[in-house]
């Protein structure tokens, strides 16, 4: 596949000059997922690096990307990055061969094992308020009228509400579909950072929930994992609530990429279904428009469905009461 001559020149020159790679050189254009980033695969005789080229479009979130980037490249969870510039938007970093997923145990503890080095590492850049970001969303998204976003806005709310006053912050991802993760030799890596904050841990464990979990026995299966028993109602009930901003993000994400790619046509809702879960994956093709549009129905449907269920009230009562507990023992004390 060819590469545009100018990033593919610049590509060599900081090879040979920041980290002094010496030729001959082999490159290959990689996908640069949905941020319209210019990614490229170089190889030395025994090595290759990803030369990734921003949007600068997005020029804004290359600093919080890139100070998130850098930690994860010293901690150990992230590819190392050997050259950046925050001005140019460039980093030179570890090229991995993605392999095929395994099956889901082995899977789910691979994930596991990468949430806790993140969570137990180094602190990160506060990062993007997830709160405000989704009404900013909503209102740029609410001329497209396929959903009650409103509607949507107070469920985000809701859960916020309930589930702020107890989260522990801690370094999170908070983007972790299948594009930014990298499985090799058994472990997981995470890549791009854009969304890289300190927040609720379940911030992280809903994301894998949602792209990897088929079952509710499986995201039991998750949450034994990553605590080390079996879960509680509790933690249960929040990794429930916690899943609903994370499908509201990428619902509403996924629905202005569909609306911004069909301007002079107007938009057929498909069938709604589970594909979603795939996106990002290795292997698997480039979602069109219409499937994008796809995957914003369903995770915004399976909001609004479970906003309207029992066991929402139920989970909100559930971990509401941890708030309510831990204020009458600081009434007590």
């Amino acid at each position: 596949m060819p590469v545009c001559a100018s990033n593919d020149t610049q590509a060599l020159e900081l090879l040979q000059k920041s980290i002094e790679v010496n030729g001959p050189f082999t490159i290959e254009l990689l996908s640069g997922g949905c941020s319209g980033s210019e990614v490229i695969k170089v190889s030395a005789s025994n090595k290759s690096y990803v030369v990734r080229f921003w949007n600068m479009q997005w020029a804004d979130y290359f600093p919080q990307d890139l100070a998130c980037q850098l930690i994860a490249s010293d901690a150990g969870y992230g590819p190392k990055v050997y050259f950046s510039d925050e001005v140019q938007g460039v980093t030179i970093m570890d090229y991995y061969f993605p392999e095929a997923l395994p099956e889901i145990q082995l899977r789910l503890q691979a994930l596991v094992n990468l949430l806790k080095k993140i969570h137990a590492g180094p602190a990160v850049p506060k990062g993007v308020d997830r709160a405000v970001y989704l009404d900013l969303l909503i209102e740029e998204l609410k001329k497209i009228q396929l959903f009650d976003l409103e509607a949507i806005r107070t469920i985000k709310d809701t859960v916020f509400a309930a589930t702020r006053p107890t989260a522990n912050c801690v370094a999170c991802h908070r983007d972790l579909h299948h594009g930014n993760l990298i499985y090799t030799q058994g472990s997981f890596l995470a890549i791009d950072y854009t969304w890289g904050a300190m927040d609720d841990p379940y911030a992280d464990l809903a994301n894998i929930a949602i792209f990897n979990c088929k079952t509710e026995e499986e995201e039991r299966l998750l949450l034994q994992l990553y605590f080390g028993h079996a879960p509680s109602a509790k933690e249960i009930a929040r990794l429930s609530l916690m899943k609903l901003p994370a499908k509201i993000f990428y619902g509403l994400e996924f629905l202005g990429i569909a609306s911004a790619s069909k301007t002079n046509e107007p938009i057929t809702p498909p069938a709604a279904s589970k594909a979603y879960m795939d996106f990002g994956r290795y292997g698997g093709a480039a979602p069109s428009s219409t499937d994008v549009l796809s995957y914003a129905i369903a995770l915004l449907n399976e909001v609004v469905v479970y906003s309207r269920s029992e066991q929402y009230l139920r989970d909100l009562e559930e971990t509401s009461m941890i708030e309510v507990m831990r204020r009458k023992t600081l009434q007590k004390l």
